[in-house]
């Protein structure tokens, strides 16, 4: 996506967040920047105003979780490895 916006719109600078909460967010509505996130953040902030994306693009995402992880969280990660390819395919078709 950051390739083609550059592509179309040569003169526009594309800011990475690193991290997205409410400092982030109340910085778009401030300044003249479009937010592009994930549809979960739609209903964040009540003067962001969201608009629906449509694009062939995704947004790549992952699990945040201890370094010393509970046994649910050790058992929910190693279905994930052994049914890696069922749930990609349930998820993106």
């Amino acid at each position: 996506m950051r390739a083609d916006i550059l592509r179309e719109i040569p003169h526009a600078t594309i800011h990475d967040a690193e991290t997205i909460g409410q400092d982030t967010i109340a910085l778009s509505e401030v300044q003249p920047y479009l937010f592009i996130t994930q549809k979960i953040f739609q209903d964040n902030h009540p003067n962001l105003v969201t608009i629906p994306l449509v694009t062939p693009y995704t947004l790549p995402y992952g699990l945040i979780y201890s370094n010393t992880p509970s046994q649910p969280i050790r058992d929910l990660l190693a279905y994930i490895d052994d049914h890696r390819e069922a749930l990609i395919k349930k998820w993106v078709s």
